[in-house]
């Protein structure tokens, strides 16, 4: 069976060889008229008129091309009236649906966006995971004086850990030990205040400023141990610390801006000094009622 295919596609082959041979010898031995009949206007007539001579061809030459470049011409009107008739129509498409579509209302009718959430600081009180709590002021532990971290074990660490729970709990960005009333010389911060962001936090044993740069822009601080207190302080622009971790590795940073406010804020704490004893004497002065109702509040001996 596959000599007879084989054979059968031979002869096929040769077939079409000769209808090709056949086709070639007509149109070399045929009159031009005939040739042309085959071909479209504009070529049948440059080669009849080529039959006559290369003279006569060259004019005949010139109307096809001229006449292919008007067709041209015309197919490419033809096609930019249709783009263009498509792009009418989608934009009369769209005016009908704006048309059709409910107008806004104006800025004054709709309604007010819901408030922001409260960001400042708050004394928790109980945080779940800690028997620590936020002193307040004037408790006497606030301007006692703290001793060097010595012990750098698995206790400092979990301390630092319930320092930053109570910090996130009251929405701050920092905690020094003296205002959980242990008084020791650590602090913790977080310039993000989210727990989230814990690549921010920062554990800082036995901290001191090594150099520091001029005052800063005077800024509104708030505190801890101040609930629903803040103030006007000027702080230094930057500053470079030197400060132990939590394992007892000794760093250096440099601070700038709000980095290095919140440092020194914390770092008061840990010589017992208070951000209200930073105070402007104007500023001291506007807000002396409202340190009188915190006294009042608490007494001269402070709060628990």
């Amino acid at each position: 069976t596959l000599e007879v295919v084989r054979t059968e596609t031979m002869w096929h082959l040769l077939l079409l060889l000769l209808i090709g041979y056949a086709r070639a010898y007509v149109m070399m031995h045929a009159p031009p008229s005939r040739v042309a009949a085959t071909m479209p206007a504009a070529a049948a007539d440059a080669v009849v008129v080529a039959s006559s001579g290369p003279v006569a061809a060259v004019p005949a030459i010139a109307a096809a091309a001229a006449s292919a470049r008007a067709r041209a011409v015309r197919m490419g009107r033809s096609r930019a009236k249709k783009v263009f008739q498509k792009k009418e129509a989608k934009a009369e498409a769209l005016e009908v649906s704006k048309r059709a579509a409910p107008p806004l209302p104006p800025a004054a009718e709709l309604p007010p966006p819901p408030p922001p959430p409260p960001e400042e600081e708050v004394n928790p009180g109980a945080v779940p995971g800690t028997a620590l709590r936020i002193l307040e002021y004037p408790h006497p532990l606030l301007r006692a004086p703290n001793a060097e971290v010595r012990d750098f074990d698995a206790g400092l660490q979990r301390l630092a850990k319930e320092m930053f729970s109570i910090m996130y709990a009251s929405r701050g960005v920092g905690l020094a030990a003296p205002q959980l009333g242990i008084n020791q010389r650590l602090m913790v911060f977080n310039p993000e205040g989210r727990k989230e962001k814990w690549l921010s936090e920062v554990v800082l044993c036995n901290p001191r400023i090594v150099d520091s740069g001029p005052g800063g822009p005077v800024e509104v601080e708030g505190c801890l141990s101040f609930p629903g207190f803040t103030a006007d302080v000027e702080r230094a622009g930057w500053i470079k610390v030197e400060y132990q971790d939590a394992k007892g590795k000794v760093r250096r940073k440099k601070l700038v801006g709000w980095e290095a406010r919140i440092f020194q804020h914390e770092y008061d704490h840990l010589d017992g000094v208070l951000y209200v004893d930073r105070l402007s004497e104007a500023e001291r002065s506007r807000v002396q009622p409202e340190l009188d109702q915190l006294i009042a509040a608490h007494g001269p001996g402070g709060a628990e």
